[in-house]
């Protein structure tokens, strides 16, 4: 539910569509693929929502970054944003790992473990062809 209001007396409530994740097929982003433009809006869709969803989370003291003041692991919390250059072979195994580790999530499934912590994986990688650097 995306939220409530109050018309005439009458609680309208207001739904959004809701998705725990999405992983997008390479197939989906060839050139003649039908499907290529509303593959780039999903990803934005998944940004919006990551942005809003993560605002929230800040707002309500949920989120903390912060190391364990006794060494223990502490947070779950990793930030990382940067652009560099890797040759084939590197952006191979890099795509390969960081596959590897999402099919590993997949296919555990959620804990059920009591203590359990809920956490939010965005995982975006991409490279730019030649001529189109910003």
């Amino acid at each position: 539910m995306a939220g409530t209001r109050l018309v005439s007396g009458i609680v309208e409530s207001r739904y959004r569509a809701a998705q725990d994740s999405i992983r997008l097929a390479p197939a989906m982003f060839t050139a003649d693929s039908p499907a290529r433009s509303e593959a780039y809006d999903a990803m934005l869709a998944a940004i919006d929502r990551l942005r809003g969803d993560f605002r929230a989370h800040v707002a309500d003291g949920r989120l903390d970054f912060s190391a364990a003041k006794d060494g223990s692991p502490g947070s779950p919390g990793l930030f990382a944003n940067f652009t560099l250059r890797l040759d084939p072979d590197r952006l191979t195994r890099l795509r390969s790992r960081l596959g590897e580790i999402l099919d590993e999530l997949s296919e555990e499934g959620p804990s059920t473990s009591e203590d359990a912590v809920d956490v939010t994986l965005f995982t975006l990688l991409y490279g730019l062809r030649a001529g189109t650097e910003s």
